[in-house]
């Protein structure tokens, strides 16, 4: 045998030993990683969980919608894994019934399309080491499709959620099979009785006063809280934890209040301070009210005399200024947001509150603010010229939960697109 042979063969068997050597170490690593899992009981299925599985009556697919493991967070690595084993046993346990699957929308633009169509969306996962933060736009979302229902997404899903997702799961297919008709706690003043009697087509709706003892009933699964007189610390106390427990908000607070008047100067705005401890309820989630009369020259006309005269302060916000894309349904219209109090987002608050924003309806490109006098105001003096440039600006905020088991809040800039005559047209 040649010398160079006999280095090479050493060599070769030395090298055969380090692969075998860590094929066994990564052996013992994904053995770690399930008895791991195994302790998070994301792998045994309980009692509950299996009867809804028999229970099942159609066919359940499951589709993950995720990143791969090396472009995700270091913290989120092992979602992943951690969701695959729960779907895995949840397939076995169905008796055929539930299968599953794994999507990366970024390996393919039909994919990416396929995500969309299924109102799922990436998001920005914030990781803090060594007292600083990193983000990464991933994927991470769950879509269950359950025979011919309307489909359910889970979006947002991190390691914080891998514990309740069995039960998450559970629930989601229970209210698919048998939906039970939501319950509705309602307070406004008068002149909302037309989206009164939509919601009390949907499902059962209670009067709610704040002022009572007995606040939000505990059966209510959405709040409709539509121009506050007033919210107080115990208020604010009540709605974040209805919103913990899963609990809907939909918000909408009177801001300035205009009264038109015609006298020997002509037309004029006597414009009153808005009433702000709504708005502080708003700032606690991460919303806050832009001071200031906004005006846009998207707006409907008043009636005085023979001619209709402009007023900007009746803001027409148009479909091509409307985002409902990840709603099951759109206005089709436009949505009128008479004397508009627009929401800035405190991107600091919000994260430390765990919620993300989501602008579902905006002013348009021709929008600018007028500071609010205490004296009358004349028409003319609403003008452009007159006033601040501005960008657009919200005027219906989504305020999405870091926990999908956490209830959502929707803030309105106005409630007149509520009212009684302006919801229907």
């Amino acid at each position: 045998m040649r010398r160079v042979d006999r280095l090479i063969l050493p060599a070769l068997f030395l090298l055969l030993l380090t692969a075998v050597a860590y094929t066994s170490r990564l052996s013992d690593q994904v053995q770690r990683a399930r008895l791991e899992l195994g302790d998070a009981k994301l792998i045994q299925l309980d009692g509950e969980t299996r009867a809804t599985l028999r229970e099942l009556d159609s066919r359940v697919l499951i589709t993950h919608f995720t990143s791969p493991p090396h472009r995700m967070p270091s913290h989120m690595r092992r979602v992943g894994t951690g969701v695959a084993a729960l779907l895995e046993s949840m397939r076995r346990a169905s008796g055929g019934e539930l299968d599953y699957q794994v999507i990366d929308p970024d390996s393919d633009p039909a994919m990416a399309r396929f995500a969309a169509h299924h109102l799922v969306s990436p998001f920005r996962a914030r990781h803090v080491s060594r007292d600083a933060y990193s983000e990464k736009t991933v994927w991470s979302a769950l879509t269950v499709e359950y025979g011919a229902r309307r489909p359910a997404v889970l979006n947002g899903l991190g390691p914080e959620h891998l514990p309740r997702l069995q039960a998450t799961l559970r629930e989601l297919l229970g209210q698919m099979q048998s939906p039970r008709r939501p319950v509705f706690a309602f307070s406004a003043p008068a002149g909302f009785s037309e989206v009164r009697a939509i919601l009390e087509e949907r499902g059962r709706v209670i009067e709610t006063d704040f002022e009572s003892p007995g606040g939000i009933p505990g059966e209510a699964d959405v709040l409709f809280w539509l121009e506050p007189s007033h919210v107080s610390e115990r208020d604010l106390r009540e709605i974040t934890q209805f919103m913990e427990r899963g609990g809907g908000v939909v918000l909408a607070p009177r801001g300035y209040r205009v009264e038109v008047r015609r006298d020997a100067d002509g037309i004029g705005l006597l414009v009153s301070d808005r009433e702000d401890s709504a708005y502080r309820l708003l700032g606690n989630f991460g919303l806050r009210p832009i001071p200031g009369l906004v005006l846009d020259r998207h707006a409907e006309q008043l009636t005085a005399g023979e001619e209709p005269l402009d007023a900007p302060f009746l803001v027409r916000c148009i479909p091509y200024n409307q985002d409902f894309q990840t709603l099951a349904a759109e206005p089709n219209g436009h949505l009128l947001f008479a004397v508009p109090t627009p929401l800035d987002l405190d991107s600091g608050r919000l994260a430390e509150s765990g919620f993300s924003a989501e602008v579902l309806a905006t002013t348009s490109d021709d929008t600018w603010i007028r500071p609010v006098a205490g004296q009358r105001i004349a028409l003319e003096e609403l003008s452009p010229s007159l006033g601040e440039p501005a960008p657009k600006l919200p005027l219906l905020v989504r305020l999405r939960p870091r926990l999908p088991w956490e209830g959502e809040l929707l803030a309105l800039a106005s409630p007149t697109p509520l009212a009684d005559g302006f919801l229907h047209a």
